[in-house]
């Protein structure tokens, strides 16, 4: 039996099994989705992250932008004036995190504004 291949990112590769099947790369125009399967889908976010197929590496910058809200400004009069403000806001995401929830770095910009 030959060994898996190696991933550059994070080691040996995982072969395909009844619990991991191999990723499709083609859409069905006439798939719907149906209350079985709704059921039959993994809860990835509440799993182990061991039990997530892919590759164990961190994410640089993932997040939210284009988001638009109204911010206080200092003036040159030392004065007041809102403003419509478009911010981004990001995280960097830890290879064993699975993922992060984006409402909350909208939450932070509010926060603060």
């Amino acid at each position: 039996m030959s060994e898996p291949k190696q991933h550059p990112a994070n080691g040996p590769a995982s072969s395909p099994d009844a619990a991991h099947p191999p990723l499709k790369h083609h859409y069905d125009a006439d798939f719907h989705v149906t209350p079985d399967y709704r059921a039959s889908l993994p809860d990835v976010q509440n799993a182990a992250v061991a039990d997530i197929q892919g590759a164990h590496v961190p994410i640089v910058q993932v997040g939210v932008s284009g988001f638009r809200l109204p911010l206080r400004y200092l003036t040159a009069e030392n004065t007041q004036a809102t403003l419509e403000t478009t911010v981004t806001g990001t995280v960097a995401l830890p290879s064993e995190q699975k993922g992060i929830n984006m409402s909350r770095i909208m939450r932070g910009f509010y926060e603060f504004k």
